[in-house]
This record gives C-alpha cells, sequence and structure tokens, in this order.
C-alpha cells in the first residue's frame, strides 16, 4: 500500500491522518467496514452473523487498543498487504512467461 514510514509516525503521534482511499483498502484488506476501524469500543457497526466468533473477538480486542497501537497494527497490515499484492504479481507474471 505504499505507505512510508514517517506517514505511519505522523499517525501514531496525530500530527495527520490516513487518507480516506487508504482507510478503505485497509478495511478491505481486514474484512471490516471504515467504521470498524474507526469507532471505539461498543460500537458494533459489522452485524455479528457476518463475522466469525474468532473475528468478532479480535476486532473488540483491537478496539480496546490506545490509538497509538491501532495506528502500527494497520500500518503492519499496510505493509503485509503490500508484500502479498506484489508477490501475488510476480507469481502471475512468472507463470505467463513460463
Amino acid at each position: 500500500m505504499e505507505v512510508s514510514r514517517v506517514a505511519v509516525h505522523a499517525w501514531i503521534w496525530g500530527t495527520c491522518f490516513p487518507e480516506t482511499s487508504r482507510l478503505i483498502k485497509l478495511a478491505q484488506t481486514l474484512n471490516v467496514t471504515v467504521g470498524d476501524l474507526l469507532e471505539g469500543e461498543g460500537t458494533n457497526a459489522t452485524p455479528a452473523s457476518e463475522m466469525s466468533n474468532e473475528e468478532a473477538l479480535l476486532l473488540n480486542a483491537f478496539r480496546k487498543l490506545p490509538n497509538t497501537a491501532r495506528l502500527s497494527l494497520l500500518a503492519d497490515a499496510y505493509e503485509l498487504s503490500a508484500q502479498a499484492t506484489l508477490t501475488a504479481a510476480e507469481a502471475k507474471s512468472a507463470s505467463k512467461t513460463a
């Protein structure tokens, strides 16, 4: 997702915030809504019937984290998603040339 460490640091310290498009991509990557990422404990924007018990527990645990920890985890998720996308693209390219 091409997020620099400087940008993540700024998110953590609250000097700036992720762009809406990045939040949307992150929510898609984590299979939650943007509201789930932004809302705090006690909210449930995603109906329980749409997620497994484990997903609900993880989302609730995520919501209880301080904002700095949330943003750090989100940055890690961005990085992993970018690596997975790159790996998939490379594999697809290699299969076409083989």
